[in-house]
């Protein structure tokens, strides 16, 4: 039989252990807390470029009544313009979506804290449910595997619409030329927008031609991304010195790069 100090020390043993567990919940109620905070300041910043949209809409349609009524015509110059503004602006949406998607991922990790991120927010379902099938194709699709580092689902459109299989190709071109050896580089890159539907595209106030609408630019696939540790003037600058894609968007919080067939350079206000 165990003596009385044995037991006070498995006494002790069990309380330091259960203290342990205690600060380990708290600790993860802390962080689903920070991250439902995050997720809310990412929410409010969305709704102000959906706003911005809203009002860049009006103002364009102004211009052209105005235009109109004095029988003028916008020139080329105007309409690349407001092309570019419009997709900066669903650039940014889709930016702020990704980290929307990135913070429900890191909830996921946990099954009890995803849990209770259903029961708290109970507008991020959809969302959790279309990142889960997201996080199934990846580690069950090997056919999808594009690089190392790289899996087609990640290109996949916000609304879940899978990459059309015809772009599978030039996709896969695109990381092998640029984005894999941005990552071997060092720091996961990770992909803001992708894909996008026509439909989808539309609704977020994207350029009709834009490269991210991969049913139009069959050849020429667009993706923005940032890398974790480097800035995004910084992957800017390392691609231009090492991968240079045909066009490159140069953002203050993310990177645009397609294969058009040309070289072209913007700069964004963001």
């Amino acid at each position: 039989m165990p003596t009385a100090e044995v037991l006070r020390d498995r006494h002790a043993a069990a309380k330091d252990r259960e203290a342990q567990v205690e600060k380990l919940i708290v600790a993860d109620e802390l962080d689903l807390a920070k991250i439902l905070n995050e997720i809310e300041s990412e929410r409010e910043e969305r709704d102000q470029f959906e706003k911005q949209r809203r009002q860049l809409r009006k103002a364009l349609d102004e211009e052209i009544a105005a235009d109109k009524q004095g029988d003028g015509e916008r020139s080329e110059e105007w309409e690349a313009r407001k092309e570019a503004k419009r997709d900066e602006l669903a650039d940014l949406i889709e930016g702020s979506e990704s980290r929307l998607d990135r913070l429900v991922e890191r909830v996921a990790t946990k099954q009890s804290a995803l849990d209770d991120l259903r029961k708290r927010d109970s507008g991020l379902e959809d969302r959790i449910a279309r990142l889960a099938k997201k996080i199934e194709r990846i580690e069950t699709e090997t056919a999808g595997q594009l690089t190392k580092s790289y899996h087609v689902a990640e290109f996949d459109c916000r609304n879940g619409t899978p990459v059309p299989s015809y772009m599978v190709a030039s996709l896969k071109a695109l990381c092998v030329r640029h984005l894999q050896p941005l990552r071997d580089a060092g720091g996961v890159v990770s992909i803001n927008s992708g894909y996008r539907t026509a439909a989808y595209n539309a609704a977020i106030g994207g350029a009709s031609e834009s490269y991210h609408v991969y049913t139009i630019r069959k050849t020429a696939p667009a993706a923005d991304h940032i890398q974790s540790g480097r800035s995004a003037p910084a992957v800017q600058q390392w691609h231009e010195a090492h991968t240079p894609f045909d066009g490159m968007g140069f953002y203050a919080g993310f990177t645009h790069g397609d294969d058009r067939g040309y070289r072209s350079r913007w700069y964004g206000a963001s």
